[in-house]
C-alpha cells in the first residue's frame, strides 16, 4: 500500500514565499513585545510596583551627597532647644515617690498614660543627656539634679542594678568632669561600680584571651570555639564588654580579661543570631570593640569597630534605639579619627531619629504632639521610653 499524499505541498517558490511570511510575522511579533515591556518598566504596570526597592537613587544630583535608602526627602524641621525643652519638662513627671525613673510612658489611644514598671538603669540615661546639656548651657539645674540623682542610687532605695546599657562608658563622662566635688564623683562612680554584669562564670587563670577570629565573624562562622555563647544574650554580653573595660580604667581588677571574653562572647552570640536586622544594640558592640581598643590598642578591636560602622554605610538604622545607638558610636569614632563618612553616617541617622521617632505634630504622622520621643506605636498604644529619651538629649546637645 503506498503512503497516503499530504494534501497540500507547496512548491520551492511558495515555501520560500511562506517563510518570508512566516520571518515577517515573528519579526512583528517580538517588537510587539518589545513595546510591551518598555512601556510596563515605565509606567510601573505589569507586575511592577513602580518603586524602587534596591535602595540605590534613581535620580542622582552630581555633586549632592546620597542620603540612605530610609531617609525621608521631606524631613522635619525641629530645633535642638525644642527638642530639649521638651524631654525635660517630660522627664520631671517621670519618676515615682521615691525619686526612681519609670521605664516607660505608655499612652493608649485616647491620650490617657501610665507607668507600668521602673527602671533602675534609666536614671543613667537621664544623668548623661542632663550632663552634656549642662556642658552646652552651664545650667547649675543639671548639676543639682545629676547629683540628686547619684545620691538615689547610692541609697537604699536602688537594691539591685544591672548593667543594660553603657552604664561605665557614659558615666565616665562625668567624672573626667571638673563641675563634680571628689565626693560628688565618688558617688556617681559607685553606680558603675555596683552595677551587676550577666553572669558566666569564673575565668580560667593565666588564660590566654585571644580577640575573637574575625576572618571568621565577617562569614558569620564561629569566631571562638573555646566558648558557648546565647544568641539571646548579645545585648548583655556587649554591655558586659563596654562596661568592664571602662573598669579596668579605674584599676579594677580581671576587669580587663571579663571585657575581653564578654566581648568574644558577643561575637559568637552575634553569628548565631538569626535575625539581625532586628538588632538595635549592633552599634553598640561597636562601642563595646572601640572601648577594647583604647584599653589594649589592638587593632583587631578597631577592625571589628570599622566593620560595624562599615554596614551602616549602606543600611540605614531602622529602630529609634539602633539610630541613636548608631549616633553614639559614629560620633565617637569620628571625634579620633575625624571620618566624613561617619559624619555622615551621625548626620543622617539624628534626621531618621527625629523623623519617625519624634512626636511633633510637624510630622507626617502626629500622635500627642509631646515633643518627646517614641520607640513603640502601634494602633492601639505608644511607649516613650524614659532611659532613651535621657540619652537622646544628650545626643542633641553634644
Amino acid at each position: 500500500m503506498e503512503a497516503p499524499q499530504p494534501i497540500y505541498q507547496p512548491s520551492g517558490t511558495n515555501k520560500k514565499l511562506f517563510m518570508l511570511i512566516g520571518g515577517l510575522i515573528i519579526l512583528i511579533i517580538i517588537v510587539v513585545l518589545a513595546t510591551i515591556i518598555v512601556s510596563s518598566k515605565r509606567t510601573g504596570t505589569g507586575g511592577s510596583t513602580g518603586l524602587n526597592t534596591s535602595g540605590t537613587p534613581t535620580g542622582k544630583v552630581v555633586g549632592a551627597p546620597l542620603l540612605h535608602p530610609h531617609v525621608s526627602p521631606t524631613k522635619i524641621t525641629v530645633s535642638n532647644s525644642e527638642i530639649t525643652e521638651g524631654i525635660l519638662s517630660w522627664l520631671k513627671t517621670e519618676k515615682n515617690a521615691d525619686g526612681i525613673y519609670y521605664f516607660a510612658q505608655k499612652c493608649i489611644l485616647n491620650n490617657s498614660c501610665t507607668n507600668p514598671a521602673l527602671s533602675y538603669q534609666a536614671g543613667i540615661s537621664v544623668m548623661w543627656g542632663r550632663f552634656q546639656h549642662y556642658l552646652k548651657t552651664k545650667s547649675p539645674d543639671d548639676i543639682a539634679a545629676i547629683v540628686d540623682d547619684a545620691a538615689i542610687y547610692n541609697s537604699d532605695k536602688v537594691t539591685v542594678l544591672q548593667n543594660n546599657f553603657l552604664n561605665c562608658t557614659l558615666i565616665k563622662d562625668l567624672i573626667n568632669s571638673n563641675a563634680f566635688t571628689d565626693d560628688q564623683k565618688k558617688n556617681i562612680q559607685n553606680i558603675c561600680l555596683q552595677s551587676d554584669d550577666l553572669p558566666f562564670g569564673e575565668i580560667p587563670a593565666g588564660k590566654d584571651i585571644q580577640v575573637a577570629d574575625f576572618n571568621k565573624f565577617q562569614i558569620n562562622q564561629n569566631p571562638d570555639t573555646s566558648i558557648t555563647a546565647d544568641a539571646q544574650s548579645f545585648s548583655q554580653y556587649v554591655f558586659g564588654a563596654s562596661n568592664n573595660a571602662i573598669k579596668s580604667e579605674w584599676g579594677r581588677q580581671n576587669s580587663l580579661d571579663y571585657a575581653k571574653e564578654y566581648f568574644n562572647y558577643a561575637a559568637q552570640a552575634y553569628t548565631r543570631i538569626t535575625n539581625k536586622t532586628a538588632n538595635a544594640d549592633y552599634p553598640l558592640f561597636g562601642v563595646a570593640a572601640y572601648d577594647l581598643y583604647k584599653q589594649t590598642k589592638n587593632n583587631m578591636y578597631l577592625n571589628y569597630t570599622f566593620y560595624v560602622l562599615k554596614h551602616y554605610e549602606k543600611s540605614a538604622c531602622t529602630y529609634l534605639e539602633e539610630c541613636a545607638n548608631l549616633i553614639y558610636l559614629s560620633r565617637i569614632v569620628h571625634n579620633d579619627f575625624s571620618n566624613p563618612v561617619y559624619n555622615k553616617i551621625d548626620k543622617d541617622s539624628t534626621q531618621i531619629l527625629i523623623d519617625k521617632f519624634y512626636d511633633t505634630s510637624k510630622s507626617a504622622n502626629p500622635i500627642a504632639n509631646k515633643h518627646i520621643f517614641y520607640s513603640v506605636s502601634d494602633n492601639s498604644s505608644t511607649d516613650y521610653p524614659v532611659a532613651y529619651n535621657g540619652f537622646i538629649l544628650g545626643l542633641i546637645n553634644q
